[in-house]
């Protein structure tokens, strides 16, 4: 019996058009490409050669289910927003890389980027540098961000926040897989609370997420936590797995504990931590949780 592996069939610049590791655009559109060292906005984007500049230009032409190809070799000094409703679109680094030298958007100032309400937004190979906010700022449902690197110079690197203006949308569903949340000046990850009685989602977080093969390190916050509202539903459903937590003997790499009620059917196993030993400060754990197969240098931890 033979192995049937998928076709990879590629444009004349060696660009895959099957196999590609994200969905391919919807109604036969063509992707998007992007270059920040040779494109131009006045262009139409559907070729390399004929790449557009930015990649708020590709997602302002971009339809439901389109796929934005990025080029590395230049910071894209933008503040990338993916709108309501612009559902299923990709944004995919072009080159394949290791674990650093990602294609880096990089504004000047604010959130790099921000996926408010849409469903299954991808992004793949991407570095996200807030500047006095949020790396990535997650609103949007059913999201995959693969081999990412969001980081904040003085804030957290992931935010998940419900949107303000559109119901049901509150970061659910998301997967965040492999890369790496590093140097983010405040926490690596964080569950916001929405605060105001007013706000069409106010008291929902993301459900359902799952973080998995991520490396966290020198965050100055927690590498994962809450706004601690009390009466918030924080990290219901989540599954945090495979993860390093790679600074020594840091104080608090967990603080998932804001609330009473936090921690439905949350799982947290088989990850690594670089300390001697864990305790309820180093994981503060949501109040329903399990705490299964984590490990420290003095092995599986137990005792949590």
């Amino acid at each position: 019996m033979g192995i049937s592996l998928p076709i990879r069939q590629s444009n004349r610049y060696n660009i895959p058009a099957v196999g590609f590791p994200v969905s391919y655009p919807l109604k036969n559109r063509r992707p998007f490409f992007v270059d920040a060292a040779s494109g131009s906005d006045g262009r139409d984007g559907l070729e390399p050669l004929d790449a557009l500049a930015t990649i708020s230009e590709a997602v302002d032409r971009a339809l439901v289910g389109d796929t934005i190809i990025v080029f590395p070799g230049t910071n894209y000094v933008e503040n990338v927003v993916i709108p309501d409703a612009l559902h299923y679109l990709s944004i995919l680094a072009a080159t394949i890389h290791g674990n650093a030298k990602r294609v880096a958007i990089a504004p000047d100032s604010g959130v790099a980027l921000h996926v408010k309400a849409a469903k299954g937004f991808r992004c793949m190979g991407i570095r996200g540098v807030g500047v006095s906010d949020y790396g990535f700022l997650i609103e949007g449902e059913g999201g995959l961000y693969e081999d990412c690197d969001p980081t904040s110079d003085t804030t957290s690197g992931v935010a998940f926040d419900s949107s303000k203006t559109v119901a049901d949308f509150t970061g659910s569903g998301v997967v965040i897989r492999g890369g790496v949340i590093r140097d983010c000046g405040g926490s690596g990850i964080r569950a916001v609370a929405s605060e105001d009685v007013a706000e069409i989602n106010y008291g929902i977080q993301a459900t359902n997420v799952i973080i998995d093969g991520v490396q966290f390190y020198t965050n100055t916050g927690d590498d994962i936590d809450d706004d601690a509202v009390a009466t918030h539903t924080y990290f219901f459903q989540w599954e945090i797995t495979r993860c390093k937590f790679m600074t020594k003997d840091k104080a608090t790499y967990l603080d998932m504990d804001g609330s009473a009620a936090a921690g439905t059917d949350c799982l947290i196993h088989d990850n690594d931590f670089a300390t001697a030993s864990l305790d309820g400060t180093k994981i503060q754990k949501p109040a329903n949780s399990m705490f299964i197969n984590n490990r420290s240098k003095t092995g599986i931890e137990t005792a949590l």
